[in-house]
């Protein structure tokens, strides 16, 4: 009755999970607590066991518990990174299962405010959802099991976007031009989307990139550029294909049909007969 308690060890059946050692002393009982984190769901078998002063040991009588073990969820379809256009249908599906358990049901959700998009109670967990308009949407799955808990897959995200359209005005196809230019290249592009904007043109002469300009906040334009013996790539004798490339704010590129030129050196004409003068 004069004694302390010196430790308190804690234990989930023979594995320790700590221990408190802040002595307590009472003439009538002695109280300590202590809060550990289970490693794994199941069935836990919890003692307590005091040493005191004297190094005597006296073991609690268990206290069993039930630790409950939530899903696990993947989102595996669509691809992260994918693109579709407005108003495709989409296919999303997951894989869940619960290791304790029975996955109950799979609901998909869109953005940080998860609307839920649909949702399916047994496997293959899927959906279709028709894509909205443009933009990059976060998509998630969360899987609920019989116990009531719950997981959150994590986020995969797509984008929904029509390509934007670009074509070449100048030069005409078959147009001759010198050695060394200058050859004036145009195109005209357009963002179809609403709210979309053409963020980059770039020019190439048969494959090969002449130049690269840069746009913000423009749905539509003209962009040229002047290829001369300057640029990159000279103006060389040769047959040349002229092409452009859009991109738009979401990533998408369209490449222009290809006009043909042809870059030559004109004729020398000499009159032999008669002579001057």
């Amino acid at each position: 009755t004069n004694g302390s308690i010196t430790k308190i060890e804690f234990f989930d059946s023979f594995t320790k999970l700590g221990e408190t050692n802040n002595p307590v002393q009472s003439s009538e009982f002695s109280v300590q607590s202590s809060a550990f984190t289970l490693s794994s769901g199941g069935f836990h078998h919890l003692t307590a066991v005091a040493t005191d002063n004297h190094g005597e040991r006296a073991a609690s009588a268990a206290v069993v518990i039930r630790v409950l073990s939530p899903p696990t969820v993947k989102l595996v379809a669509p691809p992260g990174g994918s693109v579709f256009a407005p108003g495709a249908e989409i296919e999303l599906k997951a894989d869940a299962i619960d290791a304790d358990g029975s996955v109950t049901n799979v609901t998909f959700v869109l953005g940080s405010q998860f609307t839920v998009l649909g949702s399916d109670g047994a496997a293959p967990y899927q959906i279709n959802w028709t894509g909205t308009n443009s933009g990059v949407y976060d998509l998630r799955a969360v899987a609920f099991d019989n116990d009531g808990l719950s997981a959150t897959s994590a986020v995969v995200s797509v984008t929904i976007n029509t390509p934007p359209t670009v074509e070449l005005v100048v030069p005409p196809s078959g147009g001759v031009f010198s050695p060394g230019g200058p050859v004036t290249i145009t195109a005209q592009a357009t963002d179809p989307d609403s709210g979309g904007s053409i963020t980059k043109i770039e020019f190439f002469a048969n494959n090969q990139l002449l130049t690269t300009l840069q746009y913000s906040n423009t749905p539509s334009l003209q962009a040229s550029f002047t290829w001369d013996n300057g640029a990159v790539a000279p103006v060389a004798a040769g047959r040349y294909t002229l092409t452009a490339r859009a991109t738009d704010d979401l990533g998408g590129k369209t490449t222009s049909a290809g006009r043909a030129i042809h870059v030559t050196q004109a004729p020398v004409v000499t009159i032999l007969v008669p002579p001057s003068n």
